[in-house]
């Protein structure tokens, strides 16, 4: 399954159609550049699920992990770009956030450790189109 995004509006609209589509247990992965949109989407679908943003969301990038109660589960948000290694992720516990069946898990930078991959429920991408700012396609594999 694959969709446009042309403004905020149609992202945020895709991230409720898709959080009606996760259960506890997931893992999705999420690739894509810098900027297209990766984070936005978390960012879109934690609103949808009746989380106040405004009272703290923030990129992963920096903390590693962000955490998110929701009415039904926990939903953890988690960025490897700054990750160097696998070893790092094992040293921290991170891996324990794949392994928690009431918990839904987002993943940015999902790509970029192999030993990962089998740990994806869901993959999604983000890309840019024509190279235009505001217009990127999301593919979904596994939705």
């Amino acid at each position: 399954m694959s969709t446009t995004i042309i403004h905020y509006d149609d992202l945020s609209a895709f991230a409720r159609e898709y959080a009606s589509n996760i259960r506890p247990g997931d893992v999705v992965g999420l690739t894509g550049v810098i900027g297209a949109g990766k984070t936005t989407f978390v960012r879109c679908l934690v609103q949808s699920l009746g989380v106040d943003v405004t009272q703290g969301f923030s990129s992963p990038t920096f903390t590693i992990l962000n955490q998110y109660q929701t009415d039904r589960f926990l939903l953890n948000h988690l960025d490897l770009y700054r990750m160097q290694t696998f070893d790092e992720l094992e040293h921290i516990d991170l891996l324990s956030c794949f392994e928690d069946p009431g918990a839904i898990t987002f993943v940015e930078w999902a790509d970029k450790f192999d030993e990962l991959r089998s740990e994806y429920t869901k993959l999604v991408h983000f890309e840019y189109i024509d190279g235009e700012a505001l217009k990127r396609k999301i593919t979904c594999h596994d939705c």
